[in-house]
C-alpha cells in the first residue's frame, strides 16, 4: 500500500498493510532530541526517515488575517520596548523576559480593522505557483489535507480568554457577529484549496478545553457554535473530504457528541492526562469517530516496562 491507501484504509475502517505512522501527528520536543543524539542519533539525521514515518501535508494556505494586525501606537517607556508579535500578543520586553500582553480587539474599531485583514480573496493566501504545485499533487501517493482553526479558538486569540466570556454574557450580538464573520470567510478562503485538490482530510483545531473541563458547556456550545461547525464541514463534505479531525486537548466530555454531531468524525490529541480514554470512546461511538492519540506521555518517562505496558493496553 501506499501511505495515501494506508491512511485512507484506517480512516475508512478497512485493513491496512501496517499501522500507518504519518509524519503530521510526530512531534518531538527540542530537548527530546538533544537526548537521543547523546543516545547516539546521528545530529543530521532527518527524524522522518530514520524513524520510518508516512509522508503526509497540509496544503500551504494562509487561512488568517493578512496582513499581520499591528496597532499604530507603539511606544518605547527607557529600557522596555512594547509592541505586538505575530500571535497578537502585545508585549513589554526588556533583556529578560515578557512581562505583559494584550490582544488585538478590544474595541469594535479594533474589529472593524480585523475584518480588512480577513479578506478571503487576497493574493498572499495561496503559494504563487499554486497551479504547479496542485498538478504535482494528482500523481501523488500520500495523503494531504486542509487545516483551519475554529471559531472558538480564533476568538480567544483576538479576545483573550477574559473579553471573551464577558462577552458571551454581556454582549452576544458581538459574539455572533464575529463568528458569522469569521465561518464565512473560512469557506471562501478554502473553496480554492478543496476544489483544485483532492483532499484527504480536513483538521479543525478548537483549542476549548482543559484538564477537568470544557471552556464552554454543552448547552452553550449547541446554541451558539454548531451552527458555524455544520457550515464549515458542509464545504469539506460537499467536495468529497470524508474525514474532519478535531483538534483539541483537555477534557472532552460534552463537546464529542456535538462535534460529530455537526459533521465531524475524527479526533485527536486525546489527552490521556485529562481523563480522555480511546477504548472508552471506541466502544461508545463505534466506527462514526476516528481516533488518533491517546498514549500517556507521562509513561514514556518511566521504565520500559511501563512504555511496553501503556502501549499494549491500547494498542494490543
Amino acid at each position: 500500500m501506499t501511505p495515501r491507501e494506508r491512511f485512507l484504509a484506517v480512516t475508512r475502517f478497512e485493513t491496512p498493510d501496517r499501522l500507518p505512522l504519518p509524519t503530521l501527528f510526530q512531534c518531538f520536543g527540542r530537548e527530546t532530541i538533544k537526548r537521543w543524539e547523546r543516545d547516539g542519533l546521528p545530529k543530521d539525521a532527518h527524524l522522518a526517515a530514520h524513524f520510518g514515518f508516512d509522508r503526509m501535508e497540509l496544503l500551504p494556505i494562509h487561512a488568517g488575517p493578512l496582513p499581520h494586525f499591528e496597532r499604530e501606537e507603539l511606544e518605547e517607556i527607557e529600557e522596555w520596548r512594547l509592541g505586538l508579535d505575530r500571535e497578537f500578543r502585545r508585549k513589554i520586553v526588556n533583556e529578560l523576559d515578557a512581562v505583559e500582553e494584550e490582544f488585538p480587539i478590544r474595541s469594535r474599531q479594533d474589529w472593524t480593522t480585523m475584518q480588512r485583514l480577513l479578506n478571503a480573496a487576497s493574493p498572499a493566501r495561496y503559494p504563487r505557483f499554486w497551479d504547479d504545485y496542485t498538478r504535482c499533487l494528482r500523481e501523488r501517493d500520500y495523503p494531504v489535507g486542509v487545516c483551519v482553526n475554529g471559531p472558538l479558538s480564533v476568538l480567544r486569540e483576538w479576545l483573550g480568554l477574559c473579553q471573551l466570556t464577558a462577552l458571551l454574557v454581556q454582549d452576544w450580538a458581538f459574539i455572533e457577529e464575529m463568528i458569522e464573520y469569521y465561518t464565512e470567510f473560512i469557506i471562501l478562503a478554502m473553496t480554492r484549496a478543496v476544489t483544485d485538490v483532492d483532499v484527504d482530510f480536513a483538521v479543525i483545531r478548537e483549542e476549548m478545553a482543559y484538564k477537568t473541563a470544557s471552556l464552554l458547556n454543552s448547552h452553550t456550545m449547541r446554541t451558539r457554535l454548531i451552527a458555524a461547525y455544520e457550515s464549515i464541514c458542509e464545504l469539506f463534505h460537499d467536495h468529497g473530504v470524508r474525514t474532519i479531525f478535531v483538534e483539541s486537548n483537555g477534557q472532552l466530555d460534552g463537546l464529542l457528541d456535538l462535534w460529530v454531531e455537526s459533521g465531524m468524525n475524527g479526533a485527536y490529541l486525546l489527552e490521556a492526562g485529562a481523563g480522555v480514554d480511546a477504548l472508552n470512546l471506541r466502544r461508545r461511538y463505534g466506527r462514526a469517530l476516528v481516533l488518533i492519540g491517546n498514549l500517556d506521555h507521562h509513561a514514556f518517562c518511566k521504565a520500559k516496562r511501563d512504555i511496553a505496558d501503556e502501549v499494549r493496553t491500547k494498542v494490543p
